[in-house]
């Protein structure tokens, strides 16, 4: 069967005489243009079929073509030439063998589950000879590309497979994974980052506490600092807290109790008031 006679692949930019091979009808003009691209790049017959089917787009489609013209094997371009990927996860399986992955590499990441910017993070890592081991630390499809990529550079940073595991455990330290990376990289370790989960110190406040780092602080004073934070935050809440219960009370009170309670407060100010002026007797108004 012919594809498109002369003239229709000429219009399409191409000197080339289609050949024929296996092919199907209703192509779009994008799809031809592919299909006619391989065959004016001296792809064979074997290899521009197969690509040449309605079932790929006209970028999966490219993406084949491309990994021919490449110098990818048949054995490697079958590996992602299957419509389950999507074009940009063809890209990304293409550009794992083009720099050099093996098979067994790549197929780690070729897989459907993974979207294409994390396809790319576990290829950047086994691209900077990461073992499979490390790989594996953040080859995971419930990690966005963003906590990946920190956990990468992590690693890369001489991150230890403890400190990861711990990065990637919200539930235990309840900070985003990204922060803590960077924070471990600076230096803080995850005795202090736990207490500060336990002080309910923010990240802001925390990356704060990190950049103290920066100016030769030692580990004892940033585990001090911690603490000074958590006092002011336990403090700032405690006052909270008196604040929201002293206007509970004073909406709870009578006008005549108010009256006696602000008498009284005068009277403890000046020492004039006795202990058993002072107790007074507050009844929630009914």
């Amino acid at each position: 069967m012919w594809l498109k006679n002369d003239d229709e692949c000429k219009q399409a930019g191409f000197s080339k005489k289609p050949v024929m091979f296996f092919a199907q009808k209703d192509f779009s003009d994008d799809q031809i243009k592919e299909i006619c691209a391989g065959l004016e790049n001296g792809l064979s017959k074997n290899q521009v079929g197969i690509y040449a089917d309605v079932k790929f787009d006209d970028n999966q489609m490219r993406e084949i073509r491309w990994g021919f013209e490449h110098g990818l094997s048949l054995e490697q371009v079958e590996i992602y030439a299957d419509v389950k990927f999507n074009w940009k996860q063809m890209g990304e399986i293409r550009l794992g063998f083009e720099h050099g992955l093996t098979m067994e590499d790549v197929l780690f990441y070729a897989k459907e589950k993974f979207s294409d910017k994390q396809m790319r993070e576990i290829c950047w890592g086994l691209e900077n000879r990461f073992s499979i081991e490390q790989v594996g630390l953040y080859a995971d499809e419930k990690l966005s590309a963003s906590d990946m990529r920190y956990i990468r550079v992590g690693i890369s940073s001489g991150l230890s497979v403890d400190q990861v595991f711990f990065a990637t455990d919200t539930n235990n330290h309840g900070y985003p994974i990204a922060d803590v990376c960077n924070w471990l990289n600076i230096g803080l370790s995850t005795a202090q980052i736990l207490r500060c989960k336990e002080l309910n110190i923010s990240v802001y406040l925390v990356n704060q506490i990190v950049a103290l780092y920066k100016m030769n602080i030692t580990s004892d004073e940033v585990t001090d600092y911690i603490e000074h934070v958590g006092n002011d935050i336990l403090e700032h809440a405690e006052k909270k807290k008196l604040r929201e219960n002293i206007t509970f009370i004073m909406d709870s009170l009578t006008v005549d109790e108010l009256r006696e309670l602000l008498v009284c407060a005068e009277n403890i100010q000046k020492d004039a008031c006795s202990n058993d002026k002072a107790g007074i007797t507050l009844v929630k108004k009914k």
